[in-house]
């Protein structure tokens, strides 16, 4: 009687050991867990951040071409505005002055 309640005793030890033992397991995975989920999280934050930083540069740098691109574009058709009046005025001072002189030279004929 006496050893068959020593190996209860003991099993009942044994087994209250491993369950401490496996809920102490479980407590540090928690902990693990957690930690390297925060730690994941601070990594996964800044390469966002990074990522964001990258974008947001390109995305002005675009903006910058497209507005120049626009100026060149407004230059371009102002600069040809302006040189067809140009020639337009050259033409019509041309045709002016040859109507002026053929006007002399036929009175004068």
């Amino acid at each position: 009687a006496v050893l068959t309640i020593q190996a209860f005793v003991r099993r009942w030890l044994a087994e209250r050991d491993l369950e401490i033992a496996i809920w102490s397991a479980i407590q540090v995975q928690a902990a693990f867990r957690g930690w390297f989920a925060r730690d994941s999280l601070e990594d996964n934050h800044y390469c966002a951040t990074q990522i964001q930083r990258v974008v947001r540069g390109y995305l002005s740098t675009m903006h910058v071409f497209e507005d120049l691109y626009s100026i060149t574009i407004v230059q371009s058709v102002v600069r040809m505005h302006l040189a067809i009046n140009d020639a337009v005025d050259r033409l019509s001072s041309c045709i002016a002055i040859q109507s002026w002189w053929r006007g002399i030279k036929t009175r004068d004929h």
